[in-house]
């Protein structure tokens, strides 16, 4: 009987915890750089080896997703881009997904291999890359396995969140207001 106490206990503890990882391991809102705000010209190298950085993008609206190819919420947020890319090509949003730098240190399949998986025909709609230190810990100094930020044409932080596939409806939103 003591021991099924303790079995209890313990379940207790683990849900508790999940439910605090839940709410406040994600990112949100209240990331490092608040909505408003410029977004930091920082670098990152396209699929051919080309160093560029974000202000190459400037004057289009862009979504900055930061993935790690091992991560399963990644894969279903790469999933769920290339599923709704009609609605970012609508809305003139250019869709640029790039690796975390060197995967948070942990093995996976190239930023090609795991966006043509997970985002198929799609794929070719969405630019690739991997992330260069600076930006990896600038746009995710928390270390958020997946983590995405709306970017105007004029540069400015307009949303962030994570998990996409979460949080799609948010997203729209946020393309819809801008």
């Amino acid at each position: 009987m003591k021991k099924l106490h303790y079995i209890w206990i313990t379940l207790v503890i683990l849900a508790a915890i999940f439910i605090l990882i839940q709410i406040f391991g994600r990112p949100s809102n209240a990331s490092s750089i608040p909505t408003g705000s410029s977004a930091p010209n920082k670098g990152f190298y396209l699929l051919n080896g080309t160093y560029t950085n974000l202000n190459a993008y400037s004057g289009k609206e862009v979504l900055l997703y930061i993935v790690t190819t091992w991560c399963s919420t990644c894969a279903e947020g790469t999933q769920t881009l290339g599923k709704n890319i009609a609605f970012f090509n609508s809305r003139n949003v250019s869709v640029l997904e790039v690796e975390a730098y060197r995967d948070f240190g942990y093995a996976g399949p190239t930023i090609n291999q795991f966006v043509n998986t997970y985002a198929g025909q799609s794929s070719r709609y969405i630019t690739q890359g991997y992330s260069g230190y600076n930006l990896t810990k600038t746009y995710d100094p928390k270390g958020y396995l997946d983590i995405y930020y709306l970017i105007s044409p004029s540069g400015k932080i307009l949303y962030v969140n994570g998990e996409p596939s979460a949080t799609l409806n948010q997203l729209e939103a946020a393309i819809n207001e801008a």
